[in-house]
């Protein structure tokens, strides 16, 4: 009887798959994580197709100046994605964003009488970007990016308008400041942490930017980067989440120095001072991964001071696709 026990008990266990022992170890990092609906303000950090990404940033910038009219600023940034070379651990991507703003102080300093600027459209720099992907037990994940944007965006950056244009729109953004300062090369290196535990998902980033004037007028500025993710998965497929963001100056500039004048004063209040050197943003988010795409909006809000000086505050919509092309990898 024991020994047909014994029989009955082997047949009831599976069969090995081929090429694999019995006995082999199996690590929960062994099986991928099941594609998960992708963060917004942080790329999905393990995707085995090509992502095309496009976001639409749509806000109200209400200006710091009593009397001015509310300023409407908006983005537009495809994106692309793929992996290469090593599957879900390697990849390399680029995106090249474009804006429109309505200067909040209408490029004017404060007190000055003129007329005030209308719009203005601000290409921007394209960034191209290497990121690993370093897998470990229990559902957490690692990675390491290097992103190098070129000074593509070439609107005259002394004209007061645009100026003020590009802070205004770089509010909705912070983090991505770079991708809309005129003539400058941004090197940015950044770490990713990613941790799944059940129906909740963590992810971060903490990055640096390093900002080199192509012209050589001023001298390299160092930014700082934090970007956090909180989900909780309400199907496999539907995430809502908390996104956060925020950009911090190592250092101020200068005072700006010469006789008192409209130019001066304009530069003046937009330096990076000691009493701005940083900006947060903050707002809920809800994101729906299909087959093949996924579609999701946010909103997106000011805690304390917003980038621009000319801005007391603003409310933004952020929406979002991302298609998955080709075939699924390994």
């Amino acid at each position: 009887m024991v020994v047909g026990a014994s029989r009955a008990s082997r047949a009831a266990e599976p069969a090995p798959r081929a090429g694999v022992a019995p006995d082999a170890p199996r690590l929960p990092s062994d099986e991928p994580i099941p594609r998960l609906p992708a963060p917004f303000v942080l790329p999905e950090l393990s995707h085995a197709r090509i992502d095309v990404q496009l976001d639409w940033f749509l806000g109200r910038v209400a200006p710091a100046d009593v009397g001015r009219p509310g300023a409407v600023a908006a983005i537009v940034r495809p994106s692309i994605e793929a992996s290469v070379l090593v599957p879900r651990r390697l990849y390399v991507g680029a995106s090249y964003p474009f804006a429109g703003a309505l200067p909040p102080d209408g490029g004017l300093a404060p007190g000055e009488a003129a007329v005030p600027s209308g719009a203005r459209s601000i290409l921007g720099n394209v960034e191209g970007h290497v990121r690993a992907v370093f897998p470990l037990p229990t559902w957490l994940e690692i990675g390491f990016i290097l992103g190098v944007t070129a000074p593509t965006s070439t609107f005259n950056r002394d004209h007061r308008p645009n100026r003020s244009a590009v802070d205004a729109v770089s509010s909705l953004d912070p983090t991505n400041y770079v991708h809309f300062l005129p003539d400058r090369v941004g090197l940015r290196p950044a770490g990713d942490l990613r941790i799944v535990r059940g129906p909740f998902v963590l992810q971060g980033r903490h990055g640096i930017d390093i900002l080199i004037d192509n012209e050589g007028i001023d001298r390299a500025k160092f930014a700082g980067r934090l970007l956090g993710h909180v989900g909780y998965l309400a199907r496999p497929d539907l995430e809502v989440s908390i996104e956060a963001s925020q950009i911090y100056f190592f250092s101020s500039d200068e005072q700006v120095a010469g006789e008192a004048s409209a130019d001066r004063a304009f530069a003046e209040r937009y330096r990076i001072s000691d009493a701005r050197r940083a900006a947060f943003t903050a707002g809920p988010a809800l994101r729906l991964a299909l087959r093949d795409v996924d579609v999701g909006a946010a909103v997106v809000t000011n805690l304390g001071d917003p980038l621009s000086p000319a801005a007391a505050g603003f409310i933004g919509l952020r929406l979002s696709v991302v298609g998955h092309v080709g075939a699924p990898g390994p």
